[in-house]
């Protein structure tokens, strides 16, 4: 599997530069490769997992790859609707599409389990009641997200392993389904 994390070297320089211009070139790739998606996961789900499970890592790696060096812009050059179908597609599937670090916390908490999750946030959307997707298993991590607001506050809430649709160990975040609420 292929890291795609910033890799820095004992200088601080990015080393991995190239991949990751690569990587958030053409985000609008994803609108086109989601029909293929969609087909490649229906097919894996009814022909027993004998269908072109690598080609499906290629993209589940592509779109985890670009969504932690920047989702907001990847849902700025897809949209949010087509990043959540993506999360749902791959998590049907997460023991073959997700990056191995990922499949690692699950190791670590198993999959029957309720965690709280914490979340900075603008008050206004508070007091709106807008709810976003990405959350964090840290309180330290919602809180340093929360100062970039003026009087950010930071959410809390459970959630259930049916209601996550992927956990990243970059700020352990974890991507909750558009219809969870805490």
């Amino acid at each position: 599997m292929q890291n795609y994390l910033v890799i820095y070297d004992e200088n601080g320089e990015i080393v991995n530069f190239e991949f990751i211009k690569k990587t958030l070139s053409n985000l609008n790739r994803f609108n086109e490769l989601l029909p293929e998606t969609r087909g490649l996961v229906h097919k894996l789900i009814n022909d027993g997992y004998r269908y072109e499970t690598e080609r499906l890592k290629v993209i589940s790696e592509d779109f985890f790859g670009a969504w932690q060096l920047s989702s907001t812009e990847l849902i700025s050059h897809t949209s949010k609707e087509i990043c959540i179908e993506y999360l749902m597609l791959f998590k049907s599937l997460w023991v073959m599409a997700w990056p191995s670090t990922s499949l690692d916390i699950i190791e670590e908490y198993g999959t029957d389990w309720e965690l709280e999750i914490f979340r900075g946030e603008s008050p206004s959307l508070e007091e709106k009641n807008i709810q976003g997707i990405s959350w964090t298993l840290r309180k330290s991590v919602a809180e340093e997200y929360a100062v970039r607001y003026h009087d950010g506050v930071v959410l809390t809430g459970k959630i259930k392993w049916d209601d996550v649709l992927w956990i990243s160990p970059d700020e352990d975040e974890v991507i909750v389904s558009s219809s969870w609420r805490r």
